[in-house]
């Protein structure tokens, strides 16, 4: 990706173009996971930081494009320098995120444990 980015950087139009491509095809897939899942926040990391603004403006339009509108209204979509382990940090943060979850944390404290709280919101939301 190395090179890409580079072609980029010195105005190659044939980078440009592919990047663009990428940029509207990856945004494309994440509007239809976004209408499914209704995210408050995309984050964008790895190797996708290189290729610069031109492949983050690409990917938003086209995830603006794809989404529904009321699915995007608060949507966040951020850039980070991934970093060993941001991966698990991200996911315990989602965990986090559930678990202290008014709904879910009322049964918590109820059943006095989070797993039991979890594994029940789980059933009754069968």
């Amino acid at each position: 990706m190395g090179h890409l980015a580079e072609g980029v950087r010195y105005g190659d139009e044939t980078s440009q173009r592919l990047v663009a491509m990428s940029g509207m095809t990856i945004g494309r897939a994440l509007g239809a996971t976004i209408n499914v899942l209704n995210p408050a926040v995309i984050v964008a990391g790895g190797a996708l930081p290189q290729l610069g603004d031109l492949f983050l403006a690409s990917m938003r339009q086209s995830i603006y494009g794809h989404a529904l509108p009321f699915v995007t209204r608060d949507l966040g979509i951020v850039v980070v320098q991934q970093t060993e382990g941001s991966g698990l940090v991200g996911a315990a943060q989602m965990v986090i995120d559930q678990i202290f979850l008014p709904r879910c944390l009322a049964k918590w404290i109820s059943v006095g444990q989070p797993t039991s709280a979890v594994h029940r919101l789980g059933e009754a939301s069968n």
